[in-house]
């Protein structure tokens, strides 16, 4: 088992980096925009992921620190997206031949769909073959820190994902780039509601789930039955 979910995690980065020069291939490719600075970067997570599998302390780091940055930024732009163009349509059906652009509307929906909304069902299937390890690094961790000590991981679990979309808010006029009818102030709202939420979703999922006891904790590639 452990094998087949290493063998599927290389072939998610596999399509990721074909995403990714299919997209450079045809110039698509714009660091501007934060789709395609997430998409990177999760490209590099999913790297760091598949190399900690092998080792139990990387792979508790990496659960613990950078699994919700994963799947916070992941579902912030997948979510996001679908609220941007139901408020502006225009930003993706202006790029089709029938409104002046150049692209076919099937082609424009199947690279919505391959920068949008795979990485959320990526992210999610990930989390679903890994749910045994994920859940116990968790609870080990949680359930040993101190009162402050859970204030501050549920802090950074719940922030992190928003500190990137600052980070790069602070760098780029996300308004300009993903244009909507609505004011500045609650395009600012929206972002924050939407990167407290997704973090929030992951949270208590992890906060309630159960620990199994059938395993004695180890990474996926040297787990160890009891």
């Amino acid at each position: 088992m452990q094998h087949f979910i290493f063998w599927m995690l290389v072939l998610f980065l596999l399509f990721r980096v074909f995403v990714l020069g299919y997209f450079a291939g045809i110039g698509a490719v714009d660091p501007s925009f934060f789709t395609y600075q997430n998409f990177m970067l999760c490209t590099l997570l999913l790297s760091l992921l598949i190399l900690s599998s092998f080792k139990t302390w990387a792979f508790e780091f990496f659960t613990l620190f950078l699994v919700p940055l994963y799947w916070g930024t992941t579902f912030f732009v997948a979510i996001a997206i679908v609220v941007i163009v139901h408020l502006n349509g225009g930003i993706f059906m202006k790029t089709t031949i029938d409104n002046g652009g150049t692209n076919p509307v099937g082609k424009v929906h199947t690279g919505d769909w391959m920068l949008h909304q795979w990485p959320a069902i990526e992210i999610a299937l990930i989390l679903f073959m890994l749910q045994t390890f994920v859940v116990q690094v968790f609870h080990n961790f949680y359930r040993q820190l101190s009162v402050w000590g859970k204030v501050g991981y549920t802090a950074y679990f719940h922030l992190v994902s928003l500190a990137v979309l600052a980070f790069y808010m602070l760098n780029f006029n996300f308004v300009v780039n993903y244009p909507t009818p609505i004011s500045e102030a609650a395009v600012y709202l929206l972002v924050v509601a939407l990167a407290l939420l997704t973090e929030l979703l992951l949270f208590l999922m992890l906060y309630f789930a159960k620990p199994s006891l059938e395993w004695r904790f180890a990474a996926p590639m040297k787990l160890k039955a009891v």
